[in-house]
């Protein structure tokens, strides 16, 4: 995946590829974040629950959920691996620095998803939830799906209901009605 298109265009949605301009076009999706309660907490020895929102990203067609969890720029920038995720990584700190936006004002995101096994699989791709535009970028390049696409979507607040399990913000680009 070459995610160097999206500095081109100030990673808006248009900085989407051929592939995805051409059969992909179209494609909805919902990303609902979820304040995570257990943030801070620990689950074992000095392991701590660092992501401030999990989310869901759920794309209509094809049908397919990404799993989120939205920890600090600094905290992410520290749990790069592979080659890939240092490409990422680049290309996100040169449009960071063109469009001078500054790192704690966001929080990010690898992409995962589960697998038949049930496994949680990291795939290509990365998400941004940015406070001070209220907007949040995704990028997903699914290679078991062929699925590439590039959304920049506006957050908004959702109604709170207690006792339930709903989330606390939501970015869509279509009705969920």
């Amino acid at each position: 995946m070459t995610y160097q298109q999206m500095t081109e265009t100030d990673a808006t949605a248009t900085a989407a590829t051929q592939a995805t301009q051409t059969n992909q076009a179209a494609a909805l999706v919902a990303v609902r974040l979820y304040e995570n309660k257990k943030f801070g907490g620990t689950y074992a020895p000095s392991k701590y629950y660092t992501a401030v929102f999990n989310a869901t990203a759920d794309v209509v067609a094809p049908n397919i959920k990404y799993l989120l969890d939205f920890v600090p720029y600094a905290q992410w920038a520290n749990s790069l691996r592979t080659p890939i995720q240092y490409e990422v990584f680049d290309v996100m700190r040169e449009n960071m620095n063109s469009q001078n936006i500054n790192s704690e004002q966001m929080l990010v995101s690898w992409i995962k998803k589960i697998n038949l096994s049930g496994e949680k699989v990291i795939i290509e791709g990365f998400s941004y939830y940015d406070f001070v535009t209220q907007q949040i970028l995704l990028a997903v390049d699914d290679k078991e799906f062929d699925f590439y696409h590039t959304w920049q979507l506006d957050v908004r607040a959702c109604r709170i209901k207690h006792n339930q399990n709903s989330p606390s913000l939501l970015a869509a680009n279509y009705d969920l009605n």
